[in-house]
């Protein structure tokens, strides 16, 4: 015991500040790992805070009014003449705003799915009417938008968005949710 007692006081200063330091770099260590652990608990948070927000959105009813009327207005005013939305007054222009904030909406979430700023399961919220409001927006873009008005990515982030739900819709996870709400799966849902 004495010869160990005798070893630390004889230390030199040197010997004992890289006991120090050793001491401060392992207590640095244990406290980068605790604030590790916070910001992962706050990243969390963050993406589900903004989750719960896009929820509330989407089920808003002023995003389901719009996804109506786009709906239902699009289909028959585009069906009528191949002339761009612009040139139909007033009403065209209306329709072509209120469908590029449909638009913009989508590509939204479909640019925070590509970076995965958001997590895959905003998926199971908006794969019904990102697909159908593509299906009717897709083959019209030229008249919504036309090619000399918009940049060669329009929409794509929103085309990314479908693509990843349909490929969700194929997937074990999709027919396994439908089965557990007795649907099977199996069905083409609109």
């Amino acid at each position: 015991m004495e010869g160990k007692t005798d070893n630390m006081t004889n230390m030199t200063p040197t010997e004992l500040a890289t006991i120090v330091m050793a001491i401060v770099i392992v207590l640095q260590l244990i406290i980068l790992f605790f604030q590790f652990l916070l910001f992962r608990k706050q990243t969390q948070a963050n993406r589900l805070s903004a989750l719960r927000e896009i929820f509330f959105y989407h089920h808003s009813e002023e995003m389901r009014n719009l996804r109506e009327e786009v709906s239902a207005k699009l289909l028959v005013v585009l069906a009528s003449n191949q002339n761009p939305l612009d040139a139909r007054g007033e009403e065209g222009v209306q329709l072509r705003h209120k469908t590029e904030v449909l638009l913009n909406y989508y590509e939204f979430l479909g640019s925070l799915l590509r970076y995965h700023l958001v997590d895959r399961e905003i998926i199971d919220m908006v794969h019904n009417s990102a697909i159908r409001i593509w299906s009717i927006v897709e083959p019209k873009l030229d008249l919504i938008r036309p090619k000399d008005r918009r940049g060669p990515d329009y929409a794509s982030d929103f085309k990314y968005l479908v693509e990843f739900c349909k490929k969700y819709r194929k997937s074990k996870t999709f027919r396994k949710k439908c089965t557990l709400y007795g649907t099977g799966g199996t069905e083409k849902i609109e």
